[in-house]
């Protein structure tokens, strides 16, 4: 009869530990660990595996909500990049290649993006001869970090064409 009034004893004692911490109704931790310990020093182990219990469900759910506003912030991005008339691309310059090109380079060049992201140097293969050195020159200026605003110059399009490019970075 003692051991279960003390057990029923522990028990209620861990009822403010679950008002306090805001534990569900029914979390195990907080129960168990007073009965087997018991007394005071199993109430403060209780109190503490739920405190860390709601810390680290606190951390899942910013985790969870981190991942989720990134995702949402990527597909408005994609959305963005898919639907706008300019080219954007995201050229990797330790890697020397195309990450991404939105499929407005078509309408530009003739060529789909698969075939930037396949030859990283299709571009530079589409410049007039004459615009070549003045890429080239533009091009070191970018990797060495000495970006300038504009890029001017032409290339073929698919099709035999002159288009003029702007390239803004």
């Amino acid at each position: 009869m003692t051991t279960v009034a003390g057990a029923l004893a522990l028990a209620i004692l861990s009822i403010p530990q679950k008002i306090l911490l805001k534990a569900p109704a029914f979390a195990l931790e907080g129960y168990i660990v007073p009965l087997i310990f018991g007394g005071v020093c199993g109430y403060l182990l209780g109190v503490l595996l739920l405190k860390n219990h709601s810390f680290f469900k606190r951390q899942l759910n910013e985790q969870e909500i981190a991942h989720r506003e990134l995702a949402e912030s990527e597909e408005r991005f994609r959305l963005l990049a898919e639907n706008a008339r300019d080219v954007i691309f995201r050229w990797l310059l330790q890697e020397n290649k195309y990450q991404y090109v939105s499929p407005a380079v078509f309408t530009l060049t003739g060529h789909p993006p698969e075939d930037f992201l396949s030859n990283p140097g299709l571009l530079e293969e589409l410049v007039v001869p004459e615009d070549r050195q003045v890429f080239e020159e533009l091009n070191q200026q970018i990797i060495s970090g000495d970006v300038s605003p504009d890029m001017e110059y032409r290339i073929t399009h698919k099709q035999g064409h002159i288009v003029w490019i702007n390239q803004r970075h």
